[in-house]
């Protein structure tokens, strides 16, 4: 029995020289801890955010793409007939009518100031041509549709102020 009572109390020495339950942890232990929990994976905070960046980053790609890709289909259009009426759509999203599917040429050259209609006029006719006869429409037709169709998107995009202009790209209308 003495010798049990030798050993436990070695035992007990040992644990206080190492350090016991019922003391403080260490800087040493605390830095072990830290490194189990990064052994574990990432901070979940430091994933979402760079999940949030990864998508914000692809929406701003969306939104750079969709409306130029939207425009080069138009103008590359196989026929000349397709061209002009792309030139036609281009010009009614480029003055905010993309959505106003009921008006027709006539009305939108009458809502419009005269900076644009003096290129949204000939562009009107040119389109109304196709729509009727769209036979008899030519490379040049085309080309001159969309030489119109620029010059109103410039005109557009100096009449309206910035935020707007963004404001309706980020929402891809």
């Amino acid at each position: 029995m003495a010798s049990s009572a030798i050993e436990e109390s070695e035992k007990l020495e040992g644990e206080l020289a190492k350090g016991g339950s019922d003391r403080p942890k260490t800087s040493e232990s605390q830095a072990a801890d830290r490194d189990e929990r990064a052994a574990g994976g990432p901070d979940p905070w430091l994933v979402a955010a760079v999940a949030a960046g990864g998508l914000l980053a692809a929406y701003g790609g969306v939104v750079a793409v969709v409306p130029w890709r939207r425009r080069h289909g138009r103008r590359s259009a196989r026929e000349p007939a397709q061209r002009v009426l792309g030139a036609w759509r281009q010009a009614c999203d480029d003055l905010g009518l993309g959505r106003e599917y009921a008006l027709t040429a006539g009305d939108v050259v009458s809502r419009q100031p005269g900076e644009i209609s003096v290129h949204l006029h000939p562009l009107a006719e040119i389109s109304n041509f196709v729509r009727y006869a769209p036979d008899g429409v030519t490379d040049a037709a085309a080309t001159e549709a969309w030489h119109h169709s620029d010059a109103i998107r410039k005109a557009a995009r100096t009449r309206k102020p910035l935020l707007t202009r963004l404001r309706a790209r980020l929402l891809l209308r």
